[in-house]
């Protein structure tokens, strides 16, 4: 019996992978009408694996696009990191000033 987290991994592998297959899906239909359609020759089978696939082959990332995509992401994050830490810091001195206020309450009063 296959370990739980093995399952699980497999399970995300195949969840990844099922949107590429809906979506080239119809490009397999194609594939396989244009093969029904022509003699099975190697000329053929490459051209109409050419023919499918080589639209599909424009919208894939290079490594350059990969990597100017990592550095915006890269940016991004130590952008959200910076308001993050300025954030935390606000809240830290509204509440350091609601402690002060409440403890010249208490000694006002008390």
């Amino acid at each position: 019996m296959p370990a739980p987290v093995a399952v699980a991994a497999a399970a995300a592998a195949a969840a990844k992978l099922l949107p590429l297959l809906v979506e080239a899906l119809p490009n397999l239909k194609e594939l396989l009408k244009q093969l029904k359609a022509k003699p099975l020759a190697d000329e053929s089978i490459a051209a109409a694996v050419k023919d499918v696939l080589e639209p599909e082959l424009e919208k894939l990332a290079t490594e350059a696009d990969l990597a100017r995509r990592t550095t915006e992401l890269e940016t991004a994050m130590t952008e959200m990191e910076s308001r993050l830490i300025r954030w935390i810091v606000g809240l830290a001195a509204v509440l350091v000033a609601l402690i002060v206020a409440a403890t010249a309450v208490i000694l006002t009063t008390g």
